[in-house]
């Protein structure tokens, strides 16, 4: 049941066919609604220069690209950055792009099964247009109100598709799944968000924007009290709605704790790949020691939400030979029988349940299992079979067991632990105790895995299944790569800026795998990825934010990323550390709402001093000090600029102030005055 040859995607065959993948442009059109533009206006906003208008100045057409910068961040890496001061328009500029996304997505999946994702609805009002580059032929997505032109980089004509028909829907309205699937390969691309900022996607701030759900029987649906940004952090649908959101917010909260604990999940997978393949998933921290405890109420909890059931049910759960219920079907088909578990084991038995769970959500939830939905109104764990759905359930189980992709990992984690138990004892082990903590490396060895695949997916696979809590430490490497902490480091107690950090770049990374796991060609397959980082430098060190495009960068390289997929980075950003790593050809300058001046008038932001930077492209034309001690320094200017005599107890305060100040050059400016005055100070060579 492991992760068959032919499905891993560091197959020759499956390397990506795009060379370049870029945003480049939004416009912003007349008829847009004013509340979905905030502050922005009716114009261009251009994120690089792989666009411009044609020399009639009408339409845009592709610029020729300096070879020699194509791969500067890396094959298929393109990296462009959005600055300007608070209330400039960066978030709202991002949220007119996931806005046209979002409307597209609509349509792209009205008709489409996704019972477990967020329901998506429609923002009416909307005009503006999105403009993309893939190998050096032009992209649009054009939203006009009701209607949605789509072209597609691979096709010459444009596509029409309109989100509420003039009549009763018709039969063909809807976009077939072939046709999305095409589309998909010929150039649509998949964003993923992140911003945490706590101000961030309050599902309120977005309820004046009207909505319509798109129904499949009866059309357009109003839905007042709706916000369309509640769609989008969605998850079980296949990766088919091609924008997700992060972190996830239930009507803007955030859950802080299920957040870590699925961090922990995707960390821990980072930190064994970075260990085995002897980098560091974090500058100066290794992985120390990685361990597991069992979880009992886990499954338990799972299994009454999901289903309904009761604890005393579980607990007695034992196969049925003669009325098969879905769980023993599953399980016999798993080959897990009656004889060969030991059944008054409660860990065994709740792992059992659990793969039974795992498997009949997979049917329940995710697109890809279409031919299985006859099992949705009868669907129960604990629910008797008839020889039709015994049937079905045959086949999903040895569907899912051979299936490869994010949809069924936790499946073969769990196939892998049972079968360990069935045939190795694993459970009964006299040298390896499940009942206690239990090293990584050890369950790896007893479950038939490598303690140090380099693969991800080899490592995801053998990962003990979800009932087990994960508990994550490390050592602190000084700059001689030596270990300097006395004791491990729980990965709870790193800073908040590490622990961002971790955040960060764990999702991109969970994210980009799951949806390069996919590669039936019955599915939607996204090779074009946008990632955003809105806010990114929250809680990060200067040095950090120094490093970050660096580490970035060497994510994505190390983990092969770009070389399955094209890859685009938007970054809206107050810092000038990772301001001065993007071309100058790939900054967007925001103020009030429009693109500020033109380029040539700036500096090149590019290996560019940070004080510079500071002053032009986050518009600090006050200076590089606090607000209030700048206004007490020009207070004290203005007296000795003035006013011919300076009292006793004012020289003496201006004595007290000039010693506090920390900037040579603001003291020599001072002492010029104070000398005209004759106040004395220390001289410099005195201190």
């Amino acid at each position: 049941m492991m992760f068959d040859d032919s499905i891993k995607i560091n197959e020759s065959k499956k390397r990506m066919k795009y060379t370049n993948f870029t945003i480049s442009a939004i416009h912003i059109l007349p008829a847009c609604d004013d509340k979905l533009r905030n502050c922005l206006k009716e114009d261009w906003y251009f994120f690089n220069d792989r666009v411009g208008f044609d020399k009639d100045g009408y339409g845009l057409v592709v610029n020729q690209e300096n070879p020699y910068l194509t791969d500067y961040y890396g094959r298929n890496i393109r990296i462009n950055a959005l600055v300007g001061v608070n209330g400039s328009g960066k978030s709202s500029l991002l949220e007119m792009e996931y806005r046209i996304i979002n409307n597209l997505s609509c349509i792209l999946n009205r008709g489409k099964r996704r019972k477990a994702a967020e329901t998506l609805y429609y923002i009416d009002g909307l005009n503006a247009e999105l403009y993309y580059v893939v190998d050096n032929r032009l992209g649009c997505i054009s939203c006009q109100g009701t209607t949605i032109r789509l072209k597609l980089p691979e096709r010459e004509d444009i596509l029409q598709l309109e989100a509420f028909p003039t009549h009763e829907v018709k039969k063909g309205t809807e976009v077939m799944m072939k046709d999305f699937i095409e589309w998909a390969r010929q150039g649509l691309f998949y964003t993923i968000v992140t911003n945490y900022s706590m101000q961030a996607f309050l599902a309120n701030d977005y309820l004046e924007e009207p909505v319509y759900l798109l129904d499949k029987k009866h059309g357009p649906i109003p839905k007042e009290g709706s916000s369309w940004i509640n769609g989008l952090f969605h998850k079980n649908d296949g990766y088919m709605t091609p924008l997700v959101l992060n972190p996830y917010r239930d009507n803007g909260v955030v859950n802080m704790v299920t957040e870590h604990r699925l961090t922990l999940y995707r960390l821990s997978s980072c930190f064994i790949h970075a260990r085995n393949n002897g980098r560091q998933f974090i500058s100066h921290y290794d992985l120390h020691r990685l361990y597991y405890e069992y979880n009992p109420a886990f499954v338990q909890d799972k299994l009454i939400k999901n289903w309904d059931v009761s604890e005393t049910a579980i607990w007695n759960y034992r196969p049925n030979k003669d009325i098969p219920t879905y769980a023993d079907v599953i399980l016999n088909t798993f080959g897990f029988t009656s004889q060969n578990l030991d059944w008054e084991n409660d860990m065994v038995r709740n792992a059992a349940l659990y793969l039974a769970d795992k498997t009949l959500n997979v049917a329940r939830y995710y697109p890809g299992y279409e031919e299985f939905k006859s099992l949705d109104n009868s669907m129960n764990i604990f629910q008797s079979t008839t020889s039709e759905s015994a049937h079905y359930l045959e086949l999903l189980a040895k569907r899912v067991g051979t299936h490869s992709s994010h949809e069924t990992i936790k499946i073969h984690q769990v196939l892998h632990f049972l079968t360990a138990c069935r045939d190795r004892n694993l459970d009964k082990a006299e040298d390896f105790n499940l009942r206690k903590a239990f090293d990584y490396d050890d369950y790896v060895l007893h479950v038939g895995g490598m303690p140090d695949a380099r693969n991800m997916y080899e490592i995801l696979e053998f990962l003990p299944p979800s009932f087990f809590t994960i508990k994550i430490e490390l050592d602190h490497i000084d700059t001689e790569d030596k270990r300097d902490n006395d004791k491990p480091i729980p990965v709870e107690r790193l800073s908040s800026g590490e622990r961002q950090y971790l955040y960060t770049f764990s999702t991109y990374i969970y994210h980009v795998l799951n949806i390069l796991s996919i590669q039936q060609s019955s599915r939607v397959r996204y090779r074009c990825l946008n990632l955003v980082l809105d806010e990114v430098e929250i809680c990060f060190h200067p040095e950090y934010q120094r490093c970050f495009v660096y580490e970035l960068v060497n994510y994505i390289e190390r983990m092969e990323i770009n070389a399955y997929a094209s890859v685009n980075i938007q970054i809206a950003t107050h810092s000038p550390f990772i301001l001065s790593d993007i071309m100058e050809s790939n900054v967007l300058y925001l103020r009030d709402g429009k693109t500020a001046q033109k380029k040539d008038d700036f500096k090149n932001p590019f290996c560019a001093n940070i004080c510079d930077l500071l002053y032009q492209s986050f518009f600090l034309e006050n200076g590089f000090y606090g607000e209030y001690s700048r206004q007490k320094l020009n207070g004290i200017l203005h007296s000795l600029n003035r006013e011919d005599h300076i009292s006793k107890q004012t020289a003496e305060y201006i004595q007290v102030i000039e010693s506090l100040i920390g900037d040579d050059f603001l003291k020599m400016h001072l002492h010029q005055l104070m000398d005209k005055h004759g106040i004395t100070y220390e001289k410099a060579i005195d201190r």
